[in-house]
This record gives C-alpha cells, sequence and structure tokens, in this order.
C-alpha cells in the first residue's frame, strides 16, 4: 500500500507500478495491487476506477489536504509530507492520455 501513496503524481495503475515502481515491486501481480488499491480506497484515501473500455483499474488519490487526519493513522505507510510531495509530481506520460477523462470524471 506504501507503494502506491508513494507513487509519484495522483494516479497509480497496475502498469506504472510495473513500470517505475521501485525494483521490489515491479513483479506484483494485478491482484495484490487491486488488494491494496482497494484497502486505500476503503480508507477513504483515494478512489479506484475500472476503465469500462479497457478493464485497466487506476488509483486517483485524493488531494492532501482532503486525507491529512487518515494519513496519520498510516504513518507507518508514508507521511503526510511525502505524501505531498508525491501528488504533486506531474502524471507519468505513459498514463496521462489513458486517464484524462477519468480523472475530470472524478472531480465532479
Amino acid at each position: 500500500m506504501s507503494a502506491i501513496l508513494l507513487s509519484p503524481s495522483l494516479v497509480t495503475s497496475f502498469s506504472q507500478m510495473r513500470k517505475s515502481g521501485p525494483r521490489y515491486l515491479r513483479n506484483i501481480s494485478k491482484l495484490d495491487f487491486a488488494t491494496a488499491a482497494m484497502k486505500l480506497d476503503e480508507a477513504n484515501i483515494g478512489e479506484v476506477t475500472v476503465s469500462a473500455k479497457t478493464g485497466v483499474s487506476t488509483f486517483i488519490k485524493k488531494a492532501p489536504d482532503n486525507v491529512k487526519d487518515i494519513l496519520e493513522k498510516f504513518s507507518s505507510l508514508c507521511t503526510y509530507e511525502e505524501y505531498y510531495e508525491r501528488y504533486h509530481q506531474p502524471i507519468p506520460k505513459f498514463l496521462l492520455k489513458s486517464v484524462k477523462g477519468r480523472l475530470s470524471a472524478s472531480k465532479k
């Protein structure tokens, strides 16, 4: 779960974890990613979305100020400062095109 929270930008996908995650996580299974993302969704730190077109699941993080209190409970996974810094990093180019629609839909 910490790898999802500490991934760059406000969006994380399974393919992003495989391509640019820490080396020890590059062999993560789709099931492990989905399970971790769902736990974070249940904790109200973000939202799991699934593309109807491709079936790809993506975790969209909530803004740091909206989860500050929740992150205090999960301080063993990451700190507010770490989350804030990573959240504000740009979305990787290979993800940007596929998630633009989901990002605008999740902000409504």
